[in-house]
């Protein structure tokens, strides 16, 4: 929910990274393709390779974690990327495991309303939203739910697991992917899919720092953390509320309470509380992280800020419930830096290539979006088309990426920075921010925003 970035700011950026635009050597058919990350981006690249007509013969997805654990991590608002998963033949097993959203809520802690969207009607009215079959595509879902649909439409054997990346070497024949242990295997193609510290990454920075360009840059932190608390079995929020997700303006605090779909055959679903906080005593430092923490210091120090922030106890409470608790910082990655090798047999996506602020609920979404696209641009290649062709299918994938994501990442920014205004009760920041919320709800724009956001990009 935040302004509209301006088009010819976006142009800027986009055209910005001329080193990243140069031809390569990229295969327009790669036969045997490596994907580094088995997380919502990655496994839904593997997907689409396999479902589209890429000419690609052999997916292998290879990641650190010796399993994909069930309930792990928090959950996730999924609309553009549903939108994409459908055409990928999986519109069935989200309608079935997740949870529709209907409504977005924001109030000030006092209970003043600032803006009330109607997202069930906004979805249906937007045809790249809705399913053949008339589904609106917004739901929310836990990340653990949406990988095992993913990881379970692969063929047995995709996702290679115990798999730690160590390093590339890339020639004009491929690329050795370099595993801990001594393992090594050779593909036509390697997609980083690996977040925010990516290997792949690295290896794509050298190697443009080689040929003169700029060298790998560190994730940057925002100065913005979050904590997060699930309720698995649910039920902690007031009764009516689900497929509703509230938001409360506090002291310096903003929280988000939501439910989301389990994937369970009974239809169960688990809550989950977010609560955003300016980091005012980091600086531009980044603070180690507390991962150390007990589940129950990071509740407790939860329960404490949203108390003192003034926000309801109806958000406390679900607070309280928690079971899993974890707290993060808020890193993002120079989305306008290269994306793919200076020799054109490696590729990013996702957190690996634009790691944004989640203030939109756009990171599951947006690298779903970059897997189906960089899937459809080795198709078209395949296909003969133009462009896929004559700049290279990889090429045409960043420059198609490039832009909606570096808009969505500096609007994410933005709203973040509004959401944890502080200062106190009548203070400037905090009149700003909440005149910017109003507004914005009664003028109908983060209603337009909101849509902007969700309509899938690719």
């Amino acid at each position: 929910l935040t302004m509209n970035i301006p088009t010819p700011c976006v142009c800027i950026l986009l055209l910005s990274p001329v080193a990243s635009l140069v031809a390569s050597p990229t295969p327009t058919s790669p036969r045997r393709v490596a994907v580094v990350g088995a997380g919502i981006g990655g496994l839904a690249l593997a997907r689409a390779l396999q479902t589209l007509d890429t000419g690609v013969e052999e997916v292998a997805v290879f990641d650190r974690r010796s399993e994909l654990k069930p309930g792990v991590g928090g959950g996730i608002q999924i609309n553009g990327g549903a939108a994409v998963l459908a055409r990928l033949g999986l519109g069935e097993q989200m309608k079935a495991s997740a949870l529709p959203v209907r409504r977005i809520l924001s109030r000030k802690s006092g209970g003043f309303e600032l803006l009330d969207i109607d997202v069930e009607s906004l979805v249906s009215a937007e045809p790249a939203l809705v399913a053949p079959d008339g589904t609106p595509q917004a739901f929310s879902i836990m990340r653990d739910a949406l990988q095992r649909i993913l990881a379970d439409s692969l063929p047995v054997g995709t996702v290679r697991l115990g798999q730690r990346l160590e390093s590339l070497r890339e020639d004009d024949a491929g690329v050795e992917l370099l595993f801990e242990g001594g393992a090594a295997e050779r593909f036509d193609l390697v997609v980083g899919a690996d977040g925010l510290s990516s290997r792949v990454r690295e290896h794509v920075a050298a190697s443009h720092a080689a040929e003169g360009g700029g060298g790998a840059t560190p994730p940057e932190y925002s100065g913005i953390r979050v904590q997060f608390g699930v309720v698995p079995a649910g039920g902690a929020r007031p009764a009516g509320s689900e497929g509703e997700f509230h938001q409360w303006f506090g002291e310096g605090v903003y929280a988000l309470t939501g439910s989301y779909g389990t994937g369970a055959a009974d239809g169960a679903t688990s809550d989950m509380v977010a609560v955003v906080f300016a980091d005012r005593a980091a600086g531009s430092a980044a603070p180690p992280e507390n991962s150390n923490w007990e589940a129950s210091d990071v509740r407790e120090d939860c329960v404490g800020r949203l108390r003192r922030a003034g926000i309801p106890a109806e958000v406390v409470s679900v607070a309280e419930q928690c079971e899993r608790c974890f707290e993060l910082g808020v890193y993002e990655h120079d989305a306008t830096a290269p994306w793919v090798s200076r020799g054109g047999r490696a590729v990013l996506l996702g957190d690996a290539a634009h790691a944004m602020a989640p203030f939109l609920g756009q990171g599951a979404n947006q690298a779903i979006q970059d897997g189906y696209c960089l899937a459809d641009r080795l198709a078209a290649a395949r296909a003969g088309g133009l462009a896929a062709r004559v700049m290279g299918p990889l090429q045409s994938y960043a420059l198609l990426r490039r832009a909606p994501v570096t808009a969505l990442q500096l609007e994410s920014r933005l709203l973040g920075a509004m959401e944890t205004a502080g200062g106190g009760a009548g203070t400037l920041p905090q009149f700003v921010r909440d005149a910017f919320f109003l507004a914005n709800g009664k003028l109908g724009v983060a209603a337009q925003v909101f849509v902007k956001g969700a309509r899938p990009w690719v």
